[in-house]
């Protein structure tokens, strides 16, 4: 199993979402950002986060396959790993819900950002609003209509149809539906890509809407 895989499903086992891993078209769009957010917790867990996946492995590698459940959380609790590394985990769990983690087990300790994919938090859903003190903006964004640009265009997302979204699918070369589905979110997340500093989360909001310059 590979260091993003056992992320990834270590992650759901942490968090409670096991759709991360069982839902076939969840886990797809959950990969890339895995990837990115086991990047930046080994920036900052480099000796800790390694011991801590290597006993996940050791307890998924068994034939047959445990299940993801709370079976399984409770046998990873019980490890030496994990007692020796629970703050590791507990920011795990702080990245997914609100992408950002704490380098240290202290209250008063900055949350760091876990790459930007705030609007892919596991709370986004609930609140729709990013992190206290977090936000791509410049000063004064507050003063707009939120999920506006400069131009009056609304924010759009995978499930958003018109004739926005067919001005992007035209843009990036996808069929021009009208129905932002995912292969035009694929190809959003790719344009963001390759314009740093867009935040690869397939959304077109303010920055990518200037960025592809419609």
């Amino acid at each position: 199993m590979d260091d993003t895989t056992a992320f990834l499903e270590l992650s759901a086992l942490l968090t409670g979402h096991y759709n991360l891993v069982k839902d076939p078209e969840d886990k797809a769009l959950a990969m890339p950002i895995a990837d990115e957010y086991r990047r930046q917790l080994m920036a900052v867990f480099s000796a800790r986060l390694p011991p801590l996946l290597e006993a996940y492995k050791t307890l998924a590698s068994v034939t047959p396959k445990p299940p993801i459940d709370d079976t399984l959380l409770q046998k990873l609790r019980t490890t030496q790993e994990f007692k020796d590394h629970e703050l590791v985990a507990k920011q795990i769990v702080n990245i997914w819900y609100f992408s950002q983690f704490r380098a240290a087990d202290d209250p008063a300790a900055p949350f760091l950002d876990g790459g930007g994919f705030y609007q892919e938090g596991l709370v986004w859903p609930l609140i729709e609003a990013h992190p206290i003190g977090f936000s791509h903006q410049p000063h004064g964004y507050w003063i707009q209509k939120p999920g506006i640009d400069s131009s009056g265009r609304s924010t759009l997302r995978r499930g958003d149809t018109g004739e926005l979204v067919k001005q992007i699918q035209a843009k990036l070369g996808v069929g021009a539906s009208g129905n932002f589905d995912g292969e035009t979110e694929a190809a959003v997340r790719q344009f963001q890509r390759d314009h740093p500093p867009l935040v690869p989360d397939g959304i077109v909001g303010p920055r990518t809407w200037a960025a592809l310059d419609i």
